[in-house]
C-alpha cells in the first residue's frame, strides 16, 4: 500500500497543479511498479506528465525518460485523433438529422488540466433508438467494423488503429444494478446546444457518471481512475454543482452512500487535506486497486455470489435467462423452440473459444 499512497500524492499534486514533493521519490518509490500500477488503471499518461515536471525525472536515463514520455505522447495522439474523428461523425449526424449526446469520457477528459491526461478506451454516444440503423450505415461508410449491433443497449464499432465507439440506445439495460427507469427519460433532461447535439447539465451529467461507476463497482469492480474522475469533476464544476440536488437524486436511486464514500475516498487518496485513510477506507481502496480500470472476473463473481447461491449463479451463466435472451437475442427469445439449441451451442462455443475465461470464472466460484 505504500506505493499506492505515494502515487495518490503524485496524482493529486498534478491535478491541483502543485509542485510534487521530491521526497516521495525516496526508498519507498519504485518506478517500474509505479508505471505498472498506473498503466493498469489507465493513469500512465497522468503519471508521465507529473514525472516530467520533477527533478527526479532528470536523474533517469534517456531511454527511461523516452519510455515515460511515450505514455503521455501516445495518449495525446489518441485524444487528438478521436476528437477529429468524432467531429466528422457529429457533422454526419447533423447532416442526417440524427440527435446525439456525447457521454462519459468524452465529457470528463475535457475537465482534466492537460490534453491526453485522462485516458480512455472508447467514446460513448447516446442516440435515439429509431436512428440506430442510420448510424450503423454511417459507421459502415467510414470503414468501421461492426463489432456488435442490436445485441444490447449499445452497438460497438471499431476501426484501426484504435477507434472504438459505443453507440447507446439507452443509458442502462433493464434489470441491471442501476435503475434504468430513472434514466429512461434522459432526453427530456437534456438541452439542445446546436444542430442535433444535446447535453445534460452538469448536475445530471455527474449523476449519470456516478451511476455508471456504481454499475462497474457492483459488477466487475472499478479502478482508481473513477476516484480521480470524481475529484476532477468536483473541482472543475464546483460553482455549477448543486450538491443538495445531487444527494437527493442519488438517494432516489439508492446510491447516496456510494457517492459520499467515493468522494471522501477520492479526497483522501489524492491527499487534498493531508488526511490519512482509516483502516476501513484502506480496505476499500485496496479493493478498488485490485480491480484495474474495468474490473475483474473475480470481483464480478464475488459480487454476484452476494446476491445468489453458487448453484443459482451457475444456472444463470450456463443457461442464459429469458430476460437476457430478450435483450441480446430477441429472435431466439421469441422463438421458444430454438432456446435449448442456443443454450447447447453457447456452452460448446464458450468451452472451445473462451476456455480461459470460463476457467477463470469457475476458479472464482470455487474461491468464493
Amino acid at each position: 500500500m505504500e506505493m499506492l499512497n505515494i502515487l495518490g500524492k503524485i496524482y493529486g499534486a498534478e491535478l491541483r497543479n502543485e509542485l510534487i514533493d521530491e521526497s516521495l521519490f525516496g526508498d519507498g518509490f519504485n518506478l517500474k511498479e509505479a508505471v505498472k500500477i498506473s498503466k493498469s488503471h489507465s493513469l500512465g499518461a497522468l503519471l508521465a506528465i507529473a514525472l516530467e515536471k520533477t527533478q527526479y525525472f532528470t536523474t533517469l536515463s534517456s531511454d527511461i525518460q523516452k519510455a515515460i514520455s511515450t505514455l503521455k505522447l501516445s495518449s495525446m495522439k489518441k485524444s487528438i485523433c478521436f476528437d477529429s474523428e468524432s467531429s466528422a461523425l457529429y457533422d454526419e449526424f447533423n447532416k442526417q438529422g440524427i440527435d446525439f449526446m456525447p457521454l462519459k469520457g468524452i465529457i470528463i477528459k475535457e475537465l482534466y488540466p492537460e490534453i491526453g491526461m485522462r485516458e480512455f478506451a472508447d467514446h460513448d454516444i447516446l442516440i435515439r433508438r429509431k436512428d440506430a440503423k442510420a448510424v450503423k450505415h454511417i459507421f459502415a461508410s467510414r470503414n468501421y467494423k461492426i463489432e456488435s449491433y442490436g445485441k444490447s443497449h449499445h452497438d460497438v464499432y471499431e476501426k484501426l488503429p484504435f477507434y472504438n465507439y459505443e453507440i447507446h440506445r439507452c443509458l442502462f439495460d433493464d434489470g441491471g444494478v442501476v435503475s434504468s427507469k430513472y434514466f429512461k427519460n434522459v432526453w427530456d433532461k437534456a438541452a439542445n446546444i446546436g444542430n442535433h447535439r444535446y447535453e445534460l447539465n452538469e448536475n445530471d451529467c455527474y449523476i449519470y457518471i456516478l451511476a455508471h461507476a456504481f454499475k462497474h463497482l457492483e459488477n466487475s469492480g472499478n479502478g482508481l481512475r473513477y476516484l480521480l474522475d470524481i475529484y476532477v469533476i468536483e473541482r472543475a464544476w464546483k460553482d455549477k454543482l448543486d450538491h443538495d440536488y445531487i444527494r437527493k437524486e442519488m438517494a432516489t436511486i439508492d446510491m447516496l452512500e456510494f457517492y459520499e464514500t467515493s468522494l471522501i475516498l477520492a479526497k483522501k487518496f489524492l491527499n487534498e487535506d493531508n488526511e490519512s485513510l482509516s483502516d476501513e477506507e484502506n480496505v476499500m481502496l485496496n479493493k478498488i486497486f485490485l480491480s484495474g480500470t474495468y474490473g475483474t472476473i473475480e470481483h464480478r463473481v464475488e459480487n454476484q455470489l452476494k446476491k445468489k447461491s453458487k448453484f443459482r449463479y451457475f444456472l444463470s451463466r450456463a443457461f442464459m435467462p429469458w430476460s437476457s435472451l430478450k435483450m441480446f437475442y430477441p429472435f431466439i427469445a421469441y422463438t421458444f423452440i430454438f432456446i435449448p439449441f442456443f443454450w447447447a451451442w453457447r456452452l460448446i462455443y464458450s468451452l472451445i473459444f473462451k476456455f480461459s475465461r470460463v476457467k477463470a470464472e469457475i476458479d472464482a466460484i470455487k474461491k468464493n
